[in-house]
């Protein structure tokens, strides 16, 4: 689990680490957005290696008070001890709820238990994994011979982020990945009135790319930064979501702005590990991998978008030039 990643030698998850402000941002490896950043608005500072509305800071804050409610019913446990089953009941558990639930207990608190089905490995296509009152089941997508493995799939809606993340495992090939770029697009929106204007529609943060291009909560938010409030509504609406200037105006701003800040981010991180090589561990090589893939996926991203005035060839580098 990445929280327990040691960061260039550093143990991260110690009794005393708990503490946030204990934590120095320079021994944090170069995470992921996924792992780092909030899906929404983060107020104060939205770059940095660590950020507190980021999703590995949330579970240390989720970690810190399970063991203070621990702790104060079990004076005499250790944190180390403590530690490991709270690890283990949080990688190998599923959500599951009832009618019955309403707002008790937190949503991030409906997990069980689930043995045998925690022995499936994850893959992008496999079994279904379905519960009810009865209980869980998994029905098999295809016919298997003895011997075969059966995988379980997540779905579309995990975008690789459960697997960086809570477990700390990557997928080679995953078709369902995507990757939040909402670090960048809100650099553009913090402040403006499209920002509000996206809050007030229920559009603001969330924003993710696949290999396909942006999502379309990204291609509303865009929009915003240079649409009238009138027409803008037209395009949420569906009124009005074929006009060709506007698409082109859209895609090079997403193109230039976006995928291309973020390319050279990554290629930043990529090299700081690569210098790390020495003294590299399981968790320089997920993080190194994963980077790769985002390269990967933003590239293809970008292969059909529009670059100013005409479109690139498939080969072609990315430009080096962000001009707004």
């Amino acid at each position: 689990m990445p929280l327990c990643w040691p960061q260039h030698g550093i143990p991260v998850v110690t009794e005393e680490l708990l503490d946030e402000t204990m934590l120095d941002e320079s021994i944090v490896l170069p995470l992921p957005p996924a792992m780092r950043c909030p899906q929404t608005r983060a107020r104060g500072p939205t770059s940095g290696a660590r950020n507190s509305s980021g999703l590995l800071p949330a579970q240390r804050r989720k970690l810190r008070a399970d063991w203070q409610l621990a702790s104060g019913v079990f004076p005499d446990a250790s944190f180390e001890r403590f530690l490991y089953y709270w690890l283990v009941v949080n990688t190998r558990s599923f959500y599951f709820e009832t009618p019955n639930f309403k707002t008790q207990p937190s949503r991030e608190d409906r997990m069980v238990m689930v043995p045998f089905i925690d022995l499936f490995n994850h893959n992008d296509s496999g079994c279904e994994v379905h519960f009810g009152l009865s209980g869980f089941t998994v029905t098999s997508d295809q016919a298997y011979e003895a011997g075969d493995e059966l995988y379980v799939s997540y779905g579309p809606h995990t975008r690789q982020l459960t697997s960086e993340a809570t477990d700390g495992f990557l997928l080679e090939n995953n078709r369902w990945d995507s990757i939040p770029i909402q670090h960048i697009l809100m650099r553009y929106l913090v402040d403006t009135p499209a920002e509000k204007q996206l809050q007030q529609a229920s559009y603001l943060g969330d924003y993710t790319v696949t290999r396909d291009g942006a999502c379309w909560r990204t291609e509303v938010a865009v929009r915003a930064l240079f649409l009238t409030e009138s027409d803008w509504k037209r395009f949420v609406q569906g009124v009005d979501i074929y006009n060709a200037g506007d698409k082109e105006k859209a895609d090079v701003f997403i193109r230039n702005h976006l995928l291309e800040p973020f390319l050279r981010e990554g290629e930043k991180h990529r090299e700081q590990l690569q210098k790390t090589v020495a003294l590299a561990t399981s968790s320089h090589q997920v993080l190194l991998r994963r980077w790769e893939q985002i390269r990967n996926l933003l590239e293809q991203a970008a292969d059909s978008l529009p670059v100013r005035n005409g479109n690139r060839t498939k080969n072609e580098p990315l430009s080096q030039e962000t001009e707004f």
